[in-house]
């Protein structure tokens, strides 16, 4: 597991643009924030991936068809894609390790 302290997001191209990318490293080493990231760390604390920042409307997402799975923005329509209804109230996005295998059939579901 690497050293969460140590992890730096490293931005990529222009912000308003669909391009714009935030990719991560540790000790300038890539790292996936989706699959390598843990779940937990050894003080029994959680991480967690933002996707809408508290008080902002743009909606983030894990780039998961993306090598390393940067954050991108969200696109739909062609459209960069903000929250609808206000700034967010709260930190929203995703706890990493926690994706689901669309082919495997869960009897719980």
């Amino acid at each position: 597991d690497p050293n969460i302290a140590r992890i730096t997001p490293k931005p990529e191209g222009d912000e308003s643009s669909r391009r714009f990318r935030i990719h991560f490293h540790v000790d300038d080493q890539p790292l996936s924030p989706w699959h390598d990231v843990p779940l937990k760390n050894p003080d029994g604390s959680y991480n967690f991936l933002c996707e809408i920042p508290k008080w902002t409307r743009k909606k983030f997402e894990i780039a998961t068809g993306e090598a390393m799975n940067p954050i991108k923005q969200d696109v739909k329509n062609g459209v960069l894609r903000e929250y609808k209804w206000g700034d967010m109230l709260f930190n929203y996005g995703a706890f990493p390790q926690t994706w689901e295998d669309p082919k495997e059939i869960s009897e719980e579901t």
